[in-house]
């Protein structure tokens, strides 16, 4: 792999380079995503490198949430994976290929992405062709580990994180996307979608047409409490993994664990009850939280 030095900064790139980075970081900023604020603070280099990040990980993600007309989503995942393969061997991209793509070759260059996680990441969104049922907690942590813990791992080096810190990022990642479950069921429902596991609605009677018809029973309820709580404990787990030595640079990490578990917190605060309103944060207890993580960790810019 050849790398450019992160300290290259804008004036390093070319044309080209810097208008995939641009689009990168515009699609970022379009999701609204709880991400975005948590990568501001970042320096110039470091953040591009993260919007491509998660720039690849929305449009994979779209090839299937939000298929083109006429566009074959396995054949366009199949395409990713072979411009994953390209970026990570060292092999060109065409100079009229995707921004994204482009972005991540970029990001790839200056920091070093693995390609086991990029690749894990394209077979997570890939279960969703497959898969609108869950039928174990298992099979559900594996589809979390794809689509949020390896994003997380993606994340890492371009943060300045060393390898030791990936049982963080994987549990972290984790955690998320539960929280993301538990908060998105009606939204997933409307689609067909079911991510609560089906052993755990059986464990505590729920029925799945009660879930899926937005049937608030107490049974439903409960499945709901005991996988907060599996999301509680993962995010416990993860502050447990977190070395001294690693806090200042995943510091974008902690902000991101401090507005998930807020949204959490409102979550158990509401009983579960999903169906009624959306649990979103306002943009400024976002920020609050932010502010917030930087003075308790004494955060320092060491970068």
């Amino acid at each position: 792999m050849t790398t450019r030095g992160n300290g290259s900064g804008a004036a390093g790139r070319d044309h080209r380079e810097s208008a995939a980075l641009a689009r990168c970081a515009q699609l970022t900023a379009a999701s609204g995503s709880n991400f975005y604020l948590a990568f501001l603070p970042m320096p110039a280099d470091r953040r591009d490198g993260i919007f491509a990040v998660y720039a690849f990980c929305r449009v994979v993600d779209d090839i299937v949430d939000e298929p083109e007309a006429g566009v074959e989503p396995r054949q366009e995942l199949d395409a990713w994976r072979d411009r994953v393969r390209r970026i990570t061997r060292g092999v060109p991209l065409s100079a009229d290929d995707h921004p994204v793509a482009i972005g991540l070759e970029c990001t790839h260059q200056r920091f070093g992405l693995r390609e086991d996680d990029l690749l894990a990441v394209i077979d997570g969104v890939e279960m969703d062709l497959d898969l609108s049922r869950y039928e174990s907690a298992e099979t559900l942590a594996l589809y979390c580990e794809r689509v949020a813990g390896r994003v997380g791992c993606l994340c890492l080096p371009v943060f300045g994180a060393d390898e030791a810190t990936r049982p963080y990022a994987l549990t972290l990642g984790r955690a998320f996307q539960l929280t993301n479950i538990l908060r998105d069921v009606p939204r997933d429902a409307a689609i067909g979608r079911l991510y609560l596991p089906l052993d755990v609605l059986a464990l505590h009677g729920a029925r799945v047409d009660d879930v899926l018809a937005g049937r608030r029973t107490p049974e439903v309820v409960a499945a709901l409490r005991a996988l907060g709580e599996d999301a509680r404990k993962l995010f416990e787990r993860a502050d447990a993994l977190i070395r001294p030595s690693q806090r200042d640079v995943l510091y974008p990490a902690l902000i991101m664990s401090s507005i998930y578990r807020r949204v959490l917190e409102e979550l158990r605060a509401r009983d579960f009850d999903c169906w009624t309103e959306r649990v979103a944060l306002p943009r400024s207890t976002k920020a609050l939280l932010a502010l917030g993580v930087f003075a308790r960790d004494k955060i320092l810019h060491t970068w």
